[in-house]
């Protein structure tokens, strides 16, 4: 049995509707640590990136944490890749 416990960064606007996803991560010895918007999240990962092992995205997430739901879009993705690459320096996550 793997020791390693890999902790992922996760931003999915429903991640509260997916307890069975994190369960079936941590069965896994995954340990997702969700948030609910890129802003959030990004914020999150540029202070502490060092503690992360990789990042999850959902398709379509929302800009920020008060945004009402409907309001999600692809291209906060695109704008956590290119935040993503910029902290390429200091850790890559693919």
């Amino acid at each position: 049995m793997n020791d390693v416990l890999y902790k992922v960064l996760w931003i999915d606007d429903e991640y509260e509707t997916l307890p069975g996803t994190i369960r079936q991560a941590k069965a896994h010895n995954i340990n997702l640590i969700p948030f609910k918007s890129l802003n959030a999240g990004m914020d999150e990962l540029k202070k502490n990136y060092s503690f992360y092992d990789g990042v999850l995205l959902d398709a379509k997430i929302l800009e920020n944490e008060d945004d009402e739901a409907g309001t999600e879009d692809t291209k906060f993705v695109h704008r956590a890749k290119e935040q993503l690459d910029q902290l390429s320096e200091k850790k890559k996550f693919e």
